[in-house]
């Protein structure tokens, strides 16, 4: 991994720049200037909380599709930083980054966060306004980004319990809501028949799609509307 974040050769080239007899008020940046400089704005990504820990035994975790840390471009503050290493607690609903030293996690402000892209989706702090009023205000990932359609979805976690005779196990239960943006609002496909209402003037023909196709929209959720959608703006070209 990429690791621009360190203060210990910042302060190491700083001083050589003052041996060097840099002038007090000089206007041209010196690499000394500049690197101190860049450190201080990347140094606002660990003003965040740490991540509270699991005291937990629950089987699972409670982050989307995976507890490791994947490394991707973060949009925070007006600045853009590449290579970031993050991951999404569905559970709390907070968005993490490791730190340079990899020893700590932090939780990033939600205010600061204008997009995160990593594991395949863009991740955005939203409060969407959906079909029949605003949706719940948290962390929406953007599954589609082409054509005319996108698509997102809303991952969340609790924790809950199975019983199998005296035996009581915790695990993590996940809940998937899925959004069709249409002229600027959420409308829930959470099902096939809901998807088909958002896409009528083309309802014959994506019947035809799916049973020609083998598409099994509740095992294969996610890849059954990609693939509808794909096929829809194909059609309406």
């Amino acid at each position: 991994m990429k690791t621009i974040y360190s203060y210990r050769i910042g302060l190491c080239v700083m001083g050589i720049a003052l041996s060097c007899g840099v002038a007090k008020g000089q206007t041209d940046a010196t690499p000394a200037t500049a690197y101190l400089q860049q450190a201080e704005k990347e140094a606002a990504l660990y003003n965040g909380k740490i991540e509270q820990r699991y005291f937990t035994t629950a089987e699972g975790h409670p982050y989307a599709d995976t507890k490791e840390f994947t490394e991707g471009e973060l949009r925070f503050d007006g600045i853009t930083y590449p290579d970031v290493p993050l991951r999404l607690n569905v559970h709390r609903d907070e968005l993490i980054l490791l730190s340079p030293d990899r020893k700590t996690c932090l939780v990033l402000p939600a205010e600061g966060v204008e997009y995160a892209r990593f594991g395949g989706y863009e991740t955005r702090w939203m409060r969407p306004q959906g079909e029949k009023g605003y949706l719940a205000e948290g962390y929406y990932q953007r599954i589609r980004t082409q054509g005319n359609h996108p698509l997102y979805r809303r991952l969340k976690k609790r924790i809950s319990e199975r019983k199998r005779g005296m035996e009581v196990t915790q695990y993590f239960d996940e809940k998937q809501e899925y959004y069709l943006l249409q002229a600027g609002r959420f409308h829930p496909v959470g099902s096939q028949k809901a998807l088909l209402r958002c896409l009528s003037d083309r309802q014959a023909e994506l019947k035809t799609y799916i049973k020609r196709h083998g598409l099994r929209f509740n095992q294969e959720r996610e890849r059954t509307l990609v693939t509808l959608l794909d096929y829809y703006d194909t059609i309406k070209e």
